[in-house]
């Protein structure tokens, strides 16, 4: 956000460490295996090895006043030794409602706060949000086999009608429902426990956009996914229109028309099967066989995809998701959407 060095003549504590690879900075070298792992913006300053604890009954008690301890104010003089340039985050320098330059209130917060810590030897517990990092890494090649086999990912020998071939899959990953009911999350199992044996624990059904839309060029009498194009405007990723086929080094592909009015949904409808694992048609709830819902994601480069989750059983077991695991995903949730 800035640079600069400040001076506090008053008070002064110094908890960070540097970006460097000194001696107990917690860094590796690039040749240390070990090196690869998730870490955060900077490396800190160890903890000491060694504890130092207060006589019982001794402690610090910071809920309330008492005479037997310290009390007055902090005065701070805060001198520039360098040229300060603070970024606003949008190419500007922060000013305040004067129209001047100014430092930002949470710049000064921060190196009061870690005076106040020290001083009042605050627990570290506080300053440290303990929570689960939530992420999808998928350009990092390095951790493809650990991805990989955390979801099974793996091709899958197919017989349909005397054909054989091979599809890939993910076996471990299972669709169900979340409901929250009365501060407490539950996940409810879905009416299908898996979509054909072969695919084991896949319990939901892949649907292409470029097959819906090649049925409605081919066929536009007889459309099976009329539900995705209602009054004849389309709620997929893309337009109703012919995709362009290339070839690169990473294989074929094929690019459509982006709907540039499209949201992701999920939407009630009803659907039926054909060879246990292909969407034939669907419709509105009611129309067609089986029940369930239609789910989109956001948009993804060359992602045409959509998904089939049959339709909930709450005779099943249910699965309540821990509190740690709503938290974490709270915390990750706030943190996308100030982004």
């Amino acid at each position: 956000m800035g640079a600069g060095n400040f001076k506090n003549k008053k008070v002064s504590t110094n908890r960070y460490g540097s970006k460097g690879g000194g001696k107990g900075s917690g860094y590796k070298s690039s040749d240390d295996k070990a090196s690869v792992y998730v870490g955060a913006p900077y490396n800190f300053v160890p903890f000491s090895e060694k504890v130092y604890e207060y006589p019982q009954g001794k402690q610090v008690m910071h809920d309330r006043i008492s005479d037997e301890l310290f009390t007055g104010e902090l005065t701070y003089e805060i001198e520039a030794k360098t040229p300060i340039l603070i970024d606003n985050g949008k190419g500007a320098f922060v000013k305040d409602a004067q129209g001047r330059n100014a430092i930002p209130g949470s710049t000064m917060r921060g190196l009061i706060r870690s005076n106040v810590q020290v001083l009042g030897l605050a627990g570290y517990e506080d300053d440290i949000d303990d929570y689960a990092l939530m992420y999808r890494d998928v350009t990092n090649k390095a951790k493809d086999d650990r991805y990989k086999t955390i979801l099974d990912a793996k091709p899958v020998t197919v017989n349909d009608a005397g054909r054989q071939y091979r599809v890939g899959a993910l076996l471990e990953v299972r669709a169900g429902y979340v409901k929250n009911e009365g501060g407490t999350y539950t996940i409810y199992k879905t009416c299908v426990d898996s979509i054909r044996k072969e695919f084991r624990n896949m319990n939901y059904y892949i649907l292409s956009e470029r097959k819906i839309i090649n049925d409605y060029l081919k066929h536009p009498d007889h459309f099976s996914y009329q539900v995705f194009r209602p009054n004849g405007k389309s709620i997929l990723q893309h337009e109703f229109v012919t995709f362009d086929r290339y070839e690169n080094a990473r294989g074929v592909h094929y690019k459509g028309t982006p709907n540039k009015e499209y949201r992701p949904y999920h939407i009630p409808v009803s659907y039926e099967v054909k060879n246990l694992k292909d969407i034939s048609a669907i419709g509105k709830p009611g129309e067609y066989t089986n029940e369930g819902y239609a789910v989109s994601t956001g948009k993804m480069n060359e992602k045409k995809v959509l998904y089939i989750i049959p339709k909930i059983d709450k005779k099943k077991e249910t699965i309540t998701i821990p509190e740690k695991d709503v938290r974490a995903f709270r915390i990750d949730l706030n943190k996308r959407e100030k982004h």
